[in-house]
């Protein structure tokens, strides 16, 4: 086999080994585990790369709100436990991509804001423009034949240049930030929403540089404007068609445009990276607590195939076999008193810290009332005739078995003697 077929082949097996491993997260988080409270879903899920690995991070709705997430290994079928610098760090990516979707959301839905940010190729085109402007001056200054008005057409061709220079640099970031924001949208990886935000904010900063500039060059352009105004060797009409090729391309507006909603756009982008910082150590903190609640759950309430083993399948879950054990046809009548009594301690326990909350100790409490359900079970019931509590009517029904048992037996023993009494009466009967 050459060398290409063995890439191939290697790729294929790779590809079916990874398919084969892969698995539903959602459904995993809802149907394997214990993680979701009542009336709680796992509304989407999305990939994040942190130091070379992909995780699953699992969105938790309550009511169609944010109600938190849940991290998973993308690998294997795993909760992510104690590693909180992992998770925070996925759950910092999410949240600010939960965040700025809606706020870019909002921004594209208000008529009054413009996502000027997909505008790479304007930015570029109006830089185009203004070098095209630089020959509109020149047409103005051989017109007007004025040492003021040269002067004044030379510092504007400069301010032309850096506008076009400053123009072709927005492009560029612009296009900059919108391959991260396609990035972290895609193929998110922890950090990358820090690399955006930066992105984002020198995008604002280059664009109020721009519009502060764009402000001064119009400021010269009117100096220049009223010189030709001025200009007594210029008919009206002259005058009216050099004032007209001294204005700046339409679409510059657009510059102007953009920077009035910078503030609120970088306001915006601020908060999604502030919230996304300092919720996230209580979005881990909520997360642990989850899986708390989940494995003290899992204890107490779900189906345990190991106790279902070892009581002979009668009780599938603690809960079951606590309250059926515990119930009053029941517990007089374990030959384990102890036990029992340990069994109502540690189950009552363990309900009570699960509904305060207490996970640990719930969980902790509920293995106990485990291992006393396995030890009271293996002992049994007391015998019938052996209870602990008297039974008046057994031992009723039991003298009265005595008593003709006893009466039988006399019978039996002395059935000869019996029967010559009897014989004996008769004779007098007779006789009589």
């Amino acid at each position: 086999m050459n060398p290409s077929k063995h890439l191939l082949f290697a790729l294929v097996a790779l590809g079916l080994f990874a398919c084969a491993n892969a698995y539903e997260p959602m459904d995993f988080v809802a149907n394997r585990t214990f993680l979701l409270e009542e009336n709680e879903i796992a509304s989407e899920s999305i990939t994040i790369a942190h130091e070379n690995k992909d995780y699953y991070v699992v969105t938790v709705e309550l009511n169609d709100q944010f109600n938190g997430f849940i991290a998973l290994d993308k690998s294997e079928e795993r909760i992510i436990e104690n590693e909180d610098v992992t998770s925070k760090l996925l759950f910092r990516t999410s949240r600010f991509i939960k965040e700025y979707s809606e706020f870019k959301k909002q921004v594209e839905s208000n008529p009054s804001q413009t996502w000027f940010l997909l505008s790479t190729n304007i930015a570029r085109s109006i830089a185009t423009m203004l070098e095209d402007e630089k020959n509109d001056l020149d047409i103005i200054d051989s017109q007007l034949q004025d040492a003021e008005a040269s002067a004044q057409v030379a510092a504007l061709k400069t301010r032309l240049d850096s506008l076009s220079g400053m123009l072709f640099g927005l492009g560029g970031k612009m296009s900059q930030t919108n391959t991260l924001e396609t990035m972290l949208l895609k193929s998110a990886e922890t950090g990358l929403e820090k690399d955006l935000k930066n992105s984002l904010l020198e995008v604002f900063s280059d664009l109020k540089d721009l519009d502060a500039a764009a402000v001064e060059y119009n400021a010269e352009l009117k100096a220049l404007q009223r010189i030709i105004s001025s200009d007594t060797e210029l008919d009206a009409e002259s005058k009216k068609s050099l004032i007209g090729l001294s204005q700046m391309p339409n679409d510059f507006q657009k510059i102007g445009n953009w920077a009035t909603g910078v503030s609120a756009l970088e306001e915006g982008v601020n908060n999604a990276y502030e919230n996304s910082l300092t919720e996230s150590l209580e979005l881990v903190k909520a997360f642990n607590r989850r899986i708390a609640r989940g494995e003290a759950f899992g204890v107490i309430f779900a189906e345990d195939l190991d106790l279902y083993g070892k009581t002979d399948n009668q009780y599938a879950s603690v809960k079951t076999a606590a309250e059926a054990m515990l119930s009053t046809e029941n517990k007089p009548y374990w030959k384990d008193r102890q036990g029992i009594e340990l069994l109502e301690t540690n189950w009552k326990k363990a309900e009570g810290y699960f509904g305060k909350g207490d996970y640990d100790k719930a969980k902790s409490f509920g293995l106990k009332a485990k291992a006393n359900i396995i030890d009271v079970f293996e002992q049994g019931f007391e015998p019938v005739n052996g209870t602990i509590e008297y039974r008046w009517d057994i031992a009723i029904a039991g003298g009265v078995l005595i008593i003709i048992s006893l009466i039988i037996i006399y019978i039996l023993k002395n059935r000869k003697k019996l029967a010559s009494v009897v014989r004996a009466e008769e004779k007098e009967e007779v006789s009589f």
